[in-house]
């Protein structure tokens, strides 16, 4: 195997670098000089203002600590090239020597390049001249001219980063001779792969994982996986095992990325454009997938984010990302003649090298990674497989337009991770929106302008609602917000003229909603605003004069649910409101009728109407419902259960016996309620007759013909019952010869003796 070249020093000689600078063209002040250039650091950079081209070429000249074999140099541009891509170099030289030589050896002399776009922070690789790999140490690079010097008359010129790209070594090992227990080694070199990384004692013997510590780090000192560009690192290596603490001679391996695999950097740490995210592109089983991280040694709670990959020319989009078969450039076309009014219009074609395509057939998207940058995977015709994670929270336009995965999303919403990305199908199928439970994100702009809409349902797990997503509906109705949401976007329902209702549960005191003045009805009628009775005050004291509703404490108390048997019970009332469970598969709501001492339970269905009291049954520990006022019940059933919408006194609900839903011992099932005042929004009993017991027993009519006790029920488990829930005291066996005539329930079925 082939190891990355390597420069060994001993401890901080290499405290300034690779390079050492010794002379230059100065930059605008102090803090741009050239010397910025080969210090390591993307967050400096060499600038210098009144660029005269050609005249007088503008320079750096440097040395290394040894003699070097370049193979080719990156040149990274500075930290505003996004809005000043013409301070890019278009012509340059790259010449080297030796300590003696009389003249300098061209390795490289480039003439109108237009390969480095309106990109912060970027790199571009380069090839050079040196066929013999002749090694030197004393190297000069100068421009001589600008891309867009024709058209910008300030002639400013600047780079972050110039660094070369090293000759691998030829030999399996680095070996070197240490002293102490921290040791470290400097190098560069094209991308490695340290999963590989091994350590051998001085018999050729490998040392396990466990007995030394290994950090590699880039010239920030953060800690890195894996070497993804050219460049200078530290690798330091400490023995944590007595066996090997005096070790004096031992080795190290770096392999570089296997042959064909690709890596570079993609993004950024929260809103600084540096190498914190990364990618690398990989055939996993025949699949080419591509896997974008987080820089492991970044602050642990910063978002990180991936690049937005466009650039501007003649107001029109360049797009490009870094990962893209075909080179990350754009190419431009005079096709046009100048005005009649001005001899400098042109009119320009914009090539972009997305039309060429890529062979990306996966993409995996690390935990963490909180954007997708615009035109991510634009047109990668073969990308089929998406896996993203619940972290990404954003994403920029036609992040997956043309790709197959798209493609074979179904009609409705598309979900990227936790954020409702984009919509896909006819505007008919968004009339009345119900967000998937589950959903984290939405993403800004998602139904800005869309007429269609008429209700929005958005569940209590989502976190954010994004700027204008729902800004400029004008048939917008009802809008649901789920009690997790804590951030609402400026303009999110600006313009929302047609909303009569807001159901909101969010807690005011970690809502922050950044609406402005223009959200919802601004004339009468307001738009009303539903919140819990609690929130009523906290919400006019905190949005009075910023969302355009009157606010009503009217929202019933959430369901609270009871976990028994491997389910969740619950009970609901509302004498306003109809509601919807959203998933049906996963809940459903009873009514009940009494006789004797025992409830029978009713199959209602996904749809609660309003004044209909209710027992929820859920695989989930918390149902996602929301308020439908429209929707139609799927059954229509008998109910003896009753409900109150506030705090009600029990003598105003008049005489006789209150059962409630609970639990006693290991029991569970209606128990009298003997509280002085019955809880607003649960529904209860109330039997007008003296009952003499204290618990009825709950059996669930699944069908016509099927009838389930509910194990656990007040009166005890028990395989036999008559049809008023009486116990018949006989086992299954006795059932042939005891039983009188009749119809009995034996282990949840009816059967005729």
């Amino acid at each position: 195997m082939l190891t990355i070249a390597a420069l060994m020093a001993g401890q901080g000689a290499m405290a300034q670098g690779l390079y050492t600078a010794t002379d230059g063209t100065g930059g605008a002040n102090a803090s741009e000089w050239y010397g910025n250039l080969l210090d390591g650091d993307t967050g400096t950079k060499w600038c210098v203002t009144n660029f005269e081209p050609f005249n007088d070429p503008i320079f750096v000249e440097f040395k290394t600590i040894d003699p070097i074999v370049p193979k080719g140099y990156t040149l990274t541009t500075a930290n505003d090239t996004k809005d000043y891509p013409e301070r890019n170099p278009s012509n340059w030289k790259i010449l080297a020597k030796n300590d003696g030589d009389t003249g300098w050896t061209p390795l490289a002399v480039v003439e109108e390049d237009a390969t480095m776009c309106a990109e912060n922070f970027t790199p571009y690789d380069f090839s050079i001249i040196n066929k013999n790999d002749s090694s030197y140490q004393y190297f000069r690079f100068e421009v001589s001219q600008l891309q867009g010097y024709d058209n910008y008359e300030e002639g400013i010129f600047q780079l972050s980063e110039f660094s070369f790209i090293l000759k691998k070594d030829a030999k399996d090992l680095y070996q070197s001779t240490v002293e102490g227990l921290q040791t470290e080694y400097y190098y560069t070199g094209t991308a490695i792969d340290m999963s590989s990384f091994a350590v051998k004692d001085a018999d050729g013997e490998t040392i396990a994982p466990s007995k030394y510590t290994c950090a590699i780090q880039d010239v920030y000192g953060n800690e890195v996986a894996e070497v993804i560009m050219p460049g200078m690192y530290r690798l330091v290596i400490t023995p944590s095992d007595d066996e090997y603490k005096n070790l004096k001679t031992f080795s190290f391996e770096v392999y570089p990325w296997a042959e064909g695999v690709k890596a570079g950097f993609c993004g950024m740490l929260n809103d600084y454009y540096g190498k914190e995210v990364y990618y690398t592109i990989t055939d996993e089983e025949g699949v080419r997938t591509l896997n974008i991280k987080k820089n492991p040694g970044s602050p642990e709670y910063s978002r990180f984010r991936m690049g937005d990959y466009w650039g501007n020319v003649n107001d029109e989009d360049a797009r490009f990302a870094p990962w893209i078969t075909a080179d990350p450039q754009y190419y431009i076309d005079d096709n046009g003649t100048p005005d009649d009014e001005s001899d400098d219009y042109v009119d320009y074609d914009i090539f972009n090298h997305y039309e060429l395509s890529s062979d990306i057939q996966k993409v995996v998207i690390e935990e963490g990674v909180t954007y997708i940058g615009t035109g991510a995977f634009y047109d990668c015709s073969e990308l089929e497989t998406v896996i993203a994670p619940s972290t990404v929270e954003g994403a920029g336009d036609d992040v997956f337009e043309g790709t197959e995965w798209l493609k074979n999303q179904p009609d409705g919403i598309v979900y990227v991770g936790g954020l409702a990305y984009q919509r896909k199908g006819a505007g008919n199928l968004f009339e009345n929106v119900v967000f998937k439970d589950g959903t984290l994100y939405i993403r800004d702009e998602l139904f800005f302008e869309f007429d269609s809409l008429k209700s929005v349902v958005i569940p209590a797990s989502v976190k954010t609602i994004g700027e204008y997503a729902f800004a400029s509906c004008e048939n917008l109705e009802t809008v649901t917000i789920g009690a997790g949401v804590t951030f609402i976007g400026e303009f999110a329902f600006g313009g929302c003229q047609s909303v009569t209702d807001v159901y909101c549960y969010a807690n005011p005191d970690s809502l922050a909603w950044d609406d402005g003045f223009e959200a919802f009805r601004e004339n009468s009628p307001k738009t009303k605003c539903h919140v819990l009775p609690g929130y009523k005050s906290l919400y006019e004291g905190y949005y009075n004069g910023n969302v355009y509703v009157d606010f009503k404490g009217d929202l019933p108390h959430p369901v609270v649910a009871r976990e028994h048997d491997g389910k969740y019970w619950a009970t609901h009332y509302s004498g306003k409101f109809g509601y919807k469970i959203a998933d049906a598969e996963q809940a459903c709501a009873y009514t009940a009728t009494f006789e004797g001492n025992t409830l029978t339970l009713h199959k209602l269905g996904s749809v609660i109407p309003a004044g209909t009291a209710v027992i929820i049954v859920s695989t989930a520990e918390d149902p996602y419902m929301y308020i439908d006022n429209t929707a139609t019940a799927e059954n229509t059933v008998s109910n003896d259960l009753k409900g109150v919408d506030k705090y009600t006194q029990l003598t105003s609900l008049g005489t006789g016996t209150f059962y409630v839903l609970g639990k006693q011992g290991n029991d569970f099932g209606f128990f009298q309620y003997t509280a002085d005042y019955m809880p607003a929004n649960k529904a209860y009993l109330q039997v007008d007759s003296a009952a003499q017991v204290k618990g009825l027993r709950m059996i669930v009519e699944d069908d016509a013909d099927s009838l389930r006790p509910l194990s656990g029920s007040p009166e005890g488990e028990r395989s036999v019952y008559d049809l008023n829930g009486r116990l018949v005291n006989l086992s299954t066996r006795q059932l042939v010869n005891s039983l009188k005539k009749g119809i009995y329930i034996v282990n949840g079925k009816k059967i005729l003796k």
